[in-house]
């Protein structure tokens, strides 16, 4: 059992809501501790996009939390790949603590390193990817987010010239988590080191 479990499969427990509808799908909170799934994962050499891994977070490289070791997330493109950030729509709608103001709507396409759109699958989506203007606040002194997020939110340009384009560096992943709106991911921190993907 030993071998099993260090070795070829390898348990950890999953707490909060970032991979929402496909782990944890009765979690409310991070602190809802009762309804945490297990998952079992193993060491690969590669990994491709759609792809579930495990990265580690031993060294608050990614998200500066004692409480978080680990992090789960989905593959979205690999070295060399493009994705290029584009805004959709701009709605004015309902924000939290009874405010109201603009919600910006956007989506993402991933090519390989010779331009070929890749597919990634978003059928599980339960909510179009979107920010307001007080999560761009929060969240701008990220570098990654501020590189990919600052052009979608420039109300200056028309909203067909609203996107950026990253390219993933080599042995570097670009992870999101499901629940697109409620997870901390490459969308913030950048792109994970290959080193650092656990399985």
């Amino acid at each position: 059992c030993t071998l099993v479990f260090q070795i070829l499969l390898t348990p950890i427990q999953v707490v909060g809501q970032s991979m929402q509808p496909t782990i944890n799908i009765s979690v409310k909170s991070n602190t809802d501790e009762d309804h945490c799934d297990i998952v079992y994962y193993n060491k690969d050499k590669t990994y491709q996009t759609g792809d579930v891994v495990i990265v580690s977070n031993l060294e608050k490289q990614y998200i500066n939390d004692d409480d978080v070791d680990y992090l789960i997330k989905r593959v979205i493109a690999c070295p060399g790949d493009s994705i290029t950030f584009f805004l959709t729509d701009v709605k004015f709608e309902a924000l939290p603590f009874g405010l109201y103001g603009n919600v910006y709507y956007y989506d993402i396409i991933v090519k390989d390193s010779n331009g070929n759109t890749k597919n990634v699958d978003d059928s599980f989506l339960s909510e179009p990817m979107c920010f307001n203007r007080y999560e761009f606040e929060a969240y701008k002194d990220y570098i990654a987010f501020s590189q990919i997020f600052s052009k979608l939110f420039d109300d200056n340009l028309e909203i067909e010239d609203r996107k950026t384009t990253i390219i993933v560096e080599d042995n570097k992943y670009f992870v999101m988590g499901d629940n697109r709106n409620h997870s901390e991911d490459s969308r913030f921190f950048g792109s994970v080191k290959y080193s650092d993907i656990s399985g």
